[in-house]
């Protein structure tokens, strides 16, 4: 499991391999993957890579052409993969782009990004820091784009309210001390609306523009397309064919992973594949096409065929039985046609882009998280030691104003406060004339000086000390309420930071300069 955590300096970026060994990294994955054993379905898995990466790349060519966008052709057939929902992610998110971009460069290779717009929205707000600095205040505003419902898969969801989105510069009113590309960003996202009524294109097509305009294109491919191909309905094949197996498999290798890391919410990382009596649930979502929400899949083995449903839903039997690969794969592919929709759960989409058609994946920081699983999937079902993975991520705030050294002033505070509770002896004042408290001084230093071998004498010390402290305590009160005091103002300004400081706002809302460079840092040459 890789060991990346968020960086905390402002611009950095960590990778897991380091990016400098990229290229080494696809260049063993490759010659691992181009010799591997055994066969899918009776299909040697030279073929299969072969098949699946003629019809990945195919599919992103017909997509960009589609889009009205002219994709770059690539010598090579080794393909770097990264991917991530289309929405309004962080430059953290958005770095990786660039760096598949920039590795694909350097050693000859495609760069691949995977729109997964299969996921369900999550969000129709941007969120935005809004502060008064004069008044020490901040909180993280939302302003809606759109006012359709949540929890739609993206390649369902179009826009509902058009006027809403359009002015959604305009609505938010920022008065920063920059220029956002907001503005300039949003222009190519309303100009797409020409093109398509879907969200998550015009998103993920303004974000190209800006790529194209920044640091050049790479291919890129809706997961929605691949699971039209003949590859993805192999991968379902290899499933359907060992089908209780590789369902016991999938929840002992999650089972164990909640075990090892100490996990106890059975929704994570990734919840069980259910069983209800002789129906087997499969790792992919399904719905009819035109509907607003996904269901779990479920297959169960009938005489001469696979039987599929989602929830009480029957979907068409295939057939399946020994030596109808074929069949099975003609009638899988010819669901989509009739608009029967199947998509792939996380695992199953990083297994399909890692082992079929991708040579390097590069994840953020959650992908590589739990792609461990997808890690001992391979091994435990396909007996095939899993290409390595990438993990990179970084970190890019926003040039707004804050608080200087507000987090630490108001460390330092609480631990004066902490001290002033339980040694009063060392905050009293200079020169003090009360005798007695000095002979509590003086009590409370002879006591401390003792070191007490025997357990009840030790209980005697602790209870001497607590109650001479306590004697102590009126001689600082004042000082104790004047460092509340100042805890609560540096605590207000370190809050205030803490939301001006965040690393997670949407890539939008950086100006230029400082967002290219970011970027382009991971790029070149």
């Amino acid at each position: 499991m890789s060991a990346v955590q968020v960086p905390v300096a402002n611009g950095a970026v960590v990778a897991d391999p380091p990016l400098e060994q990229g290229g080494e990294v696809l260049d063993r994955n490759h010659q691992q993957l181009e010799r591997l054993p055994h066969a899918l379905l009776g299909i040697p898995w030279r073929e299969v890579r072969q098949l699946a990466r003629e019809e990945v790349l195919a599919a992103a060519h017909a997509y960009m052409r589609a889009a009205g966008e002219n994709p770059p052709a690539y010598p090579s057939a080794r393909v770097v993969v990264t991917g991530h929902q289309p929405e309004l992610y962080h430059p953290g998110v958005w770095i990786k782009n660039f760096a598949v971009r920039g590795l694909a460069r350097r050693a000859g290779a495609v760069p691949l990004h995977l729109i997964v717009d299969y996921d369900a929205i999550k969000s129709l707000s941007l969120r935005w820091p809004e502060f008064h600095l004069e008044r020490q205040q901040a909180h993280i505003a939302s302003t809606p784009f759109d006012n359709g419902r949540l929890g739609v898969p993206w390649e369902e969801y179009t826009v509902h309210n058009e006027s809403l989105f359009a002015d959604l510069p305009s609505r938010l009113g920022l008065f920063w001390p920059f220029e956002p590309v907001l503005q300039e960003f949003w222009s190519l996202v309303v100009h797409q609306r020409k093109r398509t009524a879907q969200l998550g294109e015009r998103f993920a097509g303004a974000r190209r523009e800006l790529e194209r305009q920044w640091d050049g294109a790479s291919l890129e491919v809706p997961v929605s397309h691949l699971c039209r191909t003949r590859a993805f309905a192999l991968l379902v094949g290899s499933i359907v064919a060992d089908l209780p197996r590789w369902h016991g498999l999938y929840n002992q290798i999650v089972q164990e992973y909640r075990r090892r890391h100490r996990l106890r919410s059975s929704q994570h990382p990734v919840p069980d594949l259910q069983r209800q009596d002789d129906w087997f649930e499969l790792p992919f979502w399904g719905w009819r096409r035109g509907e607003s929400g996904r269901g779990r899949l479920f297959a169960r083995p009938c005489e001469g065929g696979i039987a599929l449903r989602v929830g009480q839903d029957r979907w068409p039997t295939l057939p399946w039985h020994a030596g109808a690969v074929e069949r099975f794969l003609d009638s899988w592919q010819g669901l989509e046609r009739e608009g029967w929709k199947v998509r792939p759960r996380a695992l199953t989409n990083t297994l399909f882009a890692r082992l079929f058609f991708g040579d390097l994946f590069v994840h953020g920081l959650g992908g590589g998280k739990y792609d461990e699983l997808t890690d001992e999937l391979i091994r435990r079902v396909h007996g095939i030691e899993p290409p390595r993975f990438m993990v990179l991520t970084g970190t890019l705030r926003l040039p707004l104003p804050a608080f200087p050294a507000a987090h630490a002033e108001r460390k330092r505070l609480a631990s004066l406060l902490r001290d002033l509770q339980f040694n009063p002896q060392r905050h009293l004042p200079a020169k003090t004339g009360d005798s007695a408290i000095r002979a509590v001084v003086e009590e409370k230093q002879r006591v401390m000086g003792e070191q007490p071998t025997e357990r009840h004498h030790r209980r005697q010390r602790w209870r001497l000390l607590r109650e001479l402290t306590a004697r102590l305590q009126p001689a600082v009160r004042l000082e104790q309420e004047r460092v509340r005091e100042l805890l609560a103002v540096q605590g207000q300004l370190d809050h205030v930071n803490a939301i001006l400081q965040r690393r997670d706002y949407a890539f939008c809302l950086y100006p230029e300069a400082s967002l290219r460079a970011f970027l382009e840092q991971v790029s070149g040459p």
